[in-house]
C-alpha cells in the first residue's frame, strides 16, 4: 500500500512513515492501526472488554476507506502491522519490486 501509485491518501502514507512500533494500537481482535482519533476510540473499547464486534463496527463505519483512502482520521483507521518501523520511503511499484528481487 505504501507506493507512489497506491490510492492511499498522501496524509495516510505520511502517517505510516511517521509511525513507530510503539505508536501502533490494537483496535480489534484482527486489526492494528496507526494512532488516529478513531483508532484511539476503538483501542480503548478493545482494551476494556475485547469486544469481538469491533471488526464489524469498523466495517460498518467504512472499513479502511475513511482513514486510508480519504485521510479522515476522525472516522477511520490506518491498518498496519508490527513492521511499520521498516517503512521509511514511498517507492514506485517498479522500485519496490526491483528492491525485493535484488
Amino acid at each position: 500500500m505504501l507506493t507512489e501509485e497506491s490510492p492511499m491518501a498522501d496524509i495516510a502514507k505520511q502517517a505510516v512513515l511517521d509511525a513507530q512500533f510503539g505508536d501502533i494500537l490494537r483496535v480489534s481482535p484482527t486489526q492494528r492501526s496507526v494512532k488516529t482519533p478513531a483508532a484511539v476510540k476503538y483501542a480503548r473499547r478493545y482494551c476494556d472488554n475485547q469486544d469481538p464486534m469491533l471488526d464489524r463496527e469498523i466495517s460498518i463505519n467504512g472499513g479502511l476507506r475513511p482513514g486510508m483512502l480519504l485521510g479522515d482520521f476522525e472516522r477511520g483507521i490506518i491498518s498496519v502491522n508490527n513492521g511499520v518501523d521498516m517503512l521509511n520511503t514511498v517507492p514506485s511499484v517498479k522500485q519496490l519490486v526491483d528492491d525485493l528481487m535484488a
